[in-house]
């Protein structure tokens, strides 16, 4: 595994891809894996780089962590699901965005909605009526 700037100046080289191109890929398959558990360092193995060049480059291009941006997509995500009129219960709704524990998911939701899935769902419902 390369690092730092190692790192970059092989993709420049090798690629002809630019650092920027590269967090588009990382972004395309963080929402292609937004239905699964994924982590920062899946993300890195699959793009061959160290943990930490992976949370450096894409902080600098996205003002977010991978971890932050993978949550983002999920919880984006789960809105989504909430609002679509699908009867889905809250647990698989949790598991359709790659959490397991619905009481997890409810809290990471609350955090970052500022209300619970079930909450979320029925202010949706109000706005669309």
């Amino acid at each position: 595994m390369l690092a730092g700037t190692e790192w970059l100046e092989a993709i420049d080289q090798s690629n002809n891809l630019g650092t920027e191109a590269i967090v588009d890929k990382i972004i395309a398959f963080i929402k292609q894996s937004r239905n699964r558990k994924i982590s920062v360092q899946d993300i890195a193995e699959q793009y061959h780089i160290s943990h930490s060049s992976l949370c450096t480059i894409f902080k600098r291009y996205t003002n977010m962590t991978p971890s932050e941006y993978i949550i983002y997509e999920k919880m984006s995500y789960a809105q989504k699901l909430l609002s679509s009129g699908r009867e889905m219960n809250i647990g698989e709704i949790s598991a359709s965005v790659g959490y397991e524990d619905p009481f997890y998911f409810s809290r990471l939701f609350k955090m970052h909605t500022g209300m619970t899935p079930s909450a979320y769902r029925k202010k949706n419902k109000n706005e669309v009526k």
